[in-house]
């Protein structure tokens, strides 16, 4: 990682940088990219075993219509008149 690609990714994110800082990142992102490397490395060699104990874990079902409830049924212990539900954040 490059002093120059720091300071474009910066100005990507729209991020002002000092000097001392894109010196900190060039560090930071270089040691995570190393790493991502190396697991990148781990991975393709386990690859194919990583993928058949995935799908060995995974409980899948059959997918079929099932009965659902009617809207009026859904509807009828909402507060008000409307032929919605209402939710309110927080």
């Amino acid at each position: 990682m490059t002093n120059e690609q720091v300071k474009h990714i910066a100005k990507l994110a729209k991020i002002k940088l000092t000097d001392a800082e894109v010196e900190k990142y060039v560090k930071q992102l270089s040691s995570i990219l190393e790493y991502v490397n190396l697991l990148s490395e781990v991975e393709g060699e386990a690859e194919g075993k990583l993928s058949e104990n995935t799908l060995k874990l995974l409980d899948l079902r059959e997918d079929k219509v099932e009965k659902s409830l009617l809207p009026k049924d859904v509807l009828k212990n909402r507060k008000g008149r409307n032929n919605y539900f209402v939710i309110k954040n927080g």
